[in-house]
């Protein structure tokens, strides 16, 4: 828990009386540093108080926002800096433990990572273990998507080209082409004829991680928050990363475990100082929250994309093959095809002040145990 200082809020103890808005507030207080990250897995059940929802079904998505016409989701916190031993996914596409590791952001400050980070200079790492509870239906992405926007207000060409300015880097940085988007807005943000409409993301290929760890049947994966240095492959020691990730691809069961790292767009990303930094060289650091974001959290996601169907159908062994043996990459990524295997959103102390937050999703504490 903060040190107590004048003026601090004292955190009150878990009571199962309490509002999502309460534990969110608790989950502030609790926090060791100030600023922070919260970090909330949301691919689970919808809440309980919204019996007529099912977990089974792919999330779903009106213009204003995830949460337009949809029932509140659960939102389960993941402590920052967490040593993952214990379950933090569980759906019907993984099952496994998720870590998000932080430098501290002081000399004053600490965390169990310290030793990690005095010797690297990325701001965060992400890692993902686990196992498929089915094999991939469609082609596999990761990166970030905002679900919360109001997709019904234009967006201004100024906010426009400041997004842009992330794409060159970050593609620089995977070696491949992203799929970038600002998402269907006004009136396209609802897309007649049974279309759904696409949201805001910026995302790529298992390219996009910069290591993967697989573990076969019987033996032990590494602690996902221990040392992994030297173990799987990683893009600085690969000579193609991207055939060397779509043959990882093709070859994924629900046998193996998998352990995913991502931490390159960390160069960029400075998430507590909510910026994005040396996208271009000399030229000044852009807020996130004031002209990117607006006051909604982004949300980490790793998701399966069926470009051929949208309508929950299974995808063939073959079709998925010839999938990742595709040049050609889909032209959109719509909600209906997408099949979260993890989707993480990343909130901070300011997220509390956001009422509609609290109608979209229901903050819970640790999943499974954790936190």
């Amino acid at each position: 828990r903060r040190s107590e200082k004048e003026g601090d809020a004292v955190a009150p103890e878990p009571s199962a009386a309490e509002s999502g808005e309460q534990v969110l507030r608790r989950h502030v207080c609790e926090a060791p540093w100030s600023p922070t990250l919260l970090l909330y897995e949301t691919t689970g059940a919808r809440s309980p108080a919204s019996p007529s929802s099912s977990s089974s079904s792919p999330p779903t998505w009106s213009p204003g926002g995830a949460g337009g016409g949809s029932a509140a989701r659960e939102a389960r916190h993941v402590p920052l800096n967490s040593r993952g031993d214990a379950v933090a996914i569980d759906n019907e596409y993984f099952l496994g433990a998720l870590v998000m590791m932080h430098r501290p952001p002081d000399d004053k400050s600490t965390c169990i990572y310290h030793d990690y980070f005095s010797t690297r200079s990325r701001r965060w790492e992400l890692r993902l273990q686990g196992k498929f509870r089915q094999p991939p239906l469609g082609q596999l992405f990761v990166g970030c998507v905002l679900k919360d926007l109001d997709y019904a207000e234009p967006l201004s060409s100024f906010t426009s080209w400041l997004w842009s300015l992330s794409l060159a880097p970050l593609e620089r940085l995977v070696g491949a082409q992203l799929h970038f988007t600002l998402g269907d807005r006004g009136e396209g943000a609802d897309r007649p004829g049974g279309e759904a409409a696409e949201l805001a993301q910026i995302v790529g290929g298992l390219s996009a991680f910069d290591q993967v760890v697989v573990t076969s049947p019987g033996a032990a994966p590494p602690a996902v928050g221990g040392d992994l240095e030297g173990l799987g492959i990683r893009r600085c020691t690969s000579d193609d990363w991207a055939e060397a990730t779509r043959n990882l691809e093709r070859d994924m069961d629900t046998e193996q475990t998998y352990t995913f790292c991502f931490w390159g767009a960390s160069r960029f990303i400075d998430l507590l100082g909510d910026r994005l930094v040396n996208l271009i060289p000399m030229f000044p650091s852009i807020s996130l929250r004031s002209n990117i974001l607006g006051p909604w959290p982004p949300h980490f996601v790793l998701y399966a994309l069926d470009r051929d169907r949208g309508d929950g159908g299974d995808v063939s062994s073959g079709a998925r093959d010839k999938e990742l043996s595709s040049s050609a990459a889909p032209s959109r990524h719509p909600e209906r095809s997408k099949r979260y295997l993890v989707d993480l959103m990343i909130c901070t102390e300011r997220s509390a002040e956001v009422s509609e937050l609290f109608q979209r999703y229901v903050f819970r504490d640790g999943v499974m145990g954790t936190g």
